[in-house]
């Protein structure tokens, strides 16, 4: 096991939120991919909040990292999501010496200084986690869209236990073993960061710009897919890899994976 947070960022109280936030942060109805659950309890529950302007999934960690390296070029504020499960993206091909210079041309990295023999990308990944700010903390526990949000931002629940550690992760577990090599770079720079705490009474939500998902969540909200692509109904969701796309082939697959690493690359950069 190795431990990934120190310090804990304990969530503001909810009465010193703006009255959108407020509003939105008041029992509601929770969207699952189950159905419509009530939030239990009263609405005093929602007690304290965090915000960002934008919060990332860890799943596809090479789309995330190009995110929080854009974000932190732009001097965004940003928090992690940590997710950990297999996600049919093609790890394989965006493990090439050609995505490497993809990536290093989109985000201005010196792509031809990376070590003979290793891998191009994941010495990217290093370089790009190396640069995301060590205040971006780790949210505690799950999100979960609410029914309410404010008009310029997304309101997410926490929900879920106390993230305490986190245990490397086994390639068996992953799709393939790029995204196992991949993930344990992201993981091992996620280590000693601070925690964006539940904190001890009630329920705490998170504000954000923009939520971010870099791959396909098995429970958070519902998705709607149109030729293709998926709509997850909130124009402050933004969605990245198998979280954007449903790939009718291995080819309509691999220009969808260079569409992601072009957008992501892009992110938060001024048109």
């Amino acid at each position: 096991m190795v431990t990934v947070m120190s310090p804990v960022v304990a969530p503001k109280s909810i009465v010193r939120a703006s009255r959108k936030r407020r509003e939105s942060a008041h029992g509601g109805l929770l969207q699952t991919l189950v159905g419509t659950l009530p939030l239990l309890g009263s609405t005093s529950d929602a007690r304290s909040f965090h915000a960002y302007d934008v919060v990332v999934s860890s799943r596809n960690p090479l789309l995330a990292a190009l995110v929080l390296y854009r974000a932190a070029k732009a001097g965004a504020s940003a928090a992690i999501v940590m997710s950990e499960d297999s996600d049919p993206w093609p790890y394989d091909l965006a493990d090439t010496s050609e995505i490497a210079t993809l990536i290093a041309s989109a985000v201005g990295l010196p792509g031809e200084a990376h070590p003979t023999g290793g891998s191009g990308t994941c010495w990217l990944l290093e370089r790009m986690l190396a640069a995301v700010p060590r205040s971006y903390p780790i949210v505690e526990g799950a999100l979960a869209p609410a029914s309410r949000h404010p008009d310029d931002e997304i309101a997410l629940y926490m929900t879920g236990k106390t993230i305490s550690s986190f245990e490397r992760l086994s390639p068996l577990k992953l799709t393939s073993p790029e995204q196992a090599t991949m993930q344990d770079v992201f993981l091992r720079f996620m280590e000693g960061r601070p925690l964006a705490s539940i904190g001890s009474r009630g329920r705490a939500v998170v504000f954000a710009r923009q939520l971010v998902l870099t791959g396909r969540p098995e429970v958070f909200g519902r998705s709607v897919l149109s030729d293709g692509l998926l709509n997850w109904g909130h124009p402050r969701i933004a969605a990245l890899g198998t979280a954007r796309w449903v790939a009718s082939d291995h080819r309509a697959a691999a220009e969808l994976m260079m569409e992601d690493i072009l957008l992501a690359s892009r992110w938060m950069t001024p048109t």
